[in-house]
Formats: structure tokens, C-alpha cells, sequence
């Protein structure tokens, strides 16, 4: 009996040291400053992708977005959770090792090229107010210059943004 006793708990052990292993996976490390500025581009464009409505996002490409709810979203669009088989190239922690190493920070990244992107949505023609609806007439409301910009030319300054970064950790490192 108390053999069959120490057998059973010898399985129970070894099945629950083997689901632990499975919960805690080594994630690859992957290098990117190894990647050439193309490879960064189409994994970094995969991964953000994610946030325009025609990949499931909720976010359209050519409206305007609060610059806030734009870098959530694609600081969102980074994480590793619900990646597809084209986002694989690059982890979310490797891409903040990266910008840690050439001495910032991804919000801060990203924050940078969102300021690039709404003064270019203001310089594409995107209009610098908007509408209200005041009763019975519409009265123009300044949106100022800061706060807003599309969805499209925010993903197309953060991935330069991201990848001029990530060439200063190479040109660091002396390749």
C-alpha cells in the first residue's frame, strides 16, 4: 500500500513539474538590431497592423485618433498576446530591451513619432478643427495643433521611429 501511495505522488509531482515548465516557456531571443532596416519594417508594420479595422482593430485608417488613444493601441499592437504566425520576429520585450539599450524608452518612442505624425496629418490637409453641433448652427471648434492624427501616418512615423532607434544600439554596438 504505502508503495502505491509514493508511486501516485511521484506521477502527481512529475505531471505538475511538467505543466509548470509548459506555463513558464523560454521565449526566443531574438536580436534585432541584427535585422536589416527591411526586415524591421515588415515585422514591425505586422505587428501594428493589428489596430486598422481591416485586421480586426478598431481603428480606421485615414480618421483621426487622440494621440493617446493611438499610442495605446499601438503599444497594444506590440505585445506578444494573440500574435499570428507573420508577428513572430519580434518580441515585445526584446523591442523594449532595444529601445533601453539606445537610451529610451517604446512609449517614449512612440510618443515622439506620434507628435511627427499629427504635424504631418495637419500638413496632408487634415483640417485643424472640427465641427459641433451648438444648438441649431455648427460652430468650428480649434482642434489645435497637437493631440490628433490618422491611423495610417501614425503607423508609418512610429516604424521609422522604431527602427532609427534600434540603428543606434547597431551603430553602438560597431555594425
Amino acid at each position: 500500500m504505502w508503495n502505491r501511495a509514493v508511486k501516485l505522488g511521484l506521477v502527481v509531482l512529475l505531471a505538475g513539474a511538467g505543466l509548470a515548465l509548459g506555463e513558464f516557456r523560454v521565449r526566443p531571443d531574438h536580436e534585432l538590431d541584427d535585422y536589416s532596416d527591411a526586415q524591421l519594417g515588415e515585422y514591425l508594420n505586422a505587428e501594428l497592423d493589428d489596430i486598422e479595422v481591416s485586421d480586426g482593430g478598431q481603428f480606421a485608417p485615414d480618421d483621426d485618433y487622440s494621440l493617446t488613444e493611438l499610442q495605446g493601441a499601438i503599444l497594444q499592437a506590440l505585445h506578444d498576446d494573440g500574435d499570428d504566425g507573420d508577428e513572430d520576429n519580434i518580441d515585445f520585450a526584446d523591442l523594449e530591451d532595444e529601445m533601453d539599450e539606445a537610451g529610451t524608452t517604446l512609449p517614449a518612442c512612440i510618443h515622439n513619432a506620434l507628435i511627427l505624425a499629427d504635424e504631418m496629418s495637419l500638413r496632408e490637409g487634415s483640417p485643424s478643427y472640427t465641427f459641433q453641433n451648438a444648438g441649431f448652427s455648427l460652430v468650428a471648434q480649434s482642434r489645435k495643433t497637437n493631440g490628433f492624427a490618422t491611423t495610417s501616418v501614425a503607423i508609418a512615423r512610429a516604424v521609422p521611429a522604431m527602427i532609427a532607434d534600434i540603428d543606434r544600439v547597431r551603430r553602438k554596438r560597431g555594425g
